[in-house]
């Protein structure tokens, strides 16, 4: 296994752990919040490119201060959006959907507080995983 990404919430007890074996292969999510727990893979789209959440979480890290409207990242499975108050805080939605492509799927949401300070590591991280 090449590792995990874990977002930790900084107001309240709630994550999201990704991880992955190799790049290419499927990828694995753990939402937890106080009364919710979800894990579900998710995937790479169907032309096969990269997931880059180096990308996504680098783009935060670039706007640290602050930025206009949400900030959007999604993968077969899972989507993320992130909105910045402005004051520092930047609130991570995630969007989990099990078993995608069958009509008995079911999906669950969860936002996550982040300290925009903790963004330049989630990017680190995040390069780290999806290299």
């Amino acid at each position: 296994m090449i590792g995990d990404l874990v977002i930790e919430s900084s107001r309240e007890h709630a994550s999201l752990r990704l991880s992955v074996e190799r790049p290419g292969s499927d990828w694995r999510a753990h939402l937890e919040c106080p009364d919710l727990r979800a894990e579900a893979t998710f995937h790479e789209r169907y032309d096969r490119e990269r997931l880059r959440l180096d990308e996504f979480f680098g783009g935060l890290a670039e706007r640290w201060r602050g930025w206009e409207g949400e900030m959007e990242w999604e993968a077969l499975g899972l989507k993320l959006s992130a909105r910045h108050d402005g004051l520092g805080h930047v609130t991570l939605e995630v969007s989990l959907q099990g078993h995608y492509a069958r009509p008995e799927s079911w999906v669950v949401s969860a936002s996550l507080q982040l300290d925009a300070g903790a963004l330049d590591g989630l990017a680190r991280a995040a390069r780290a995983l999806d290299s």
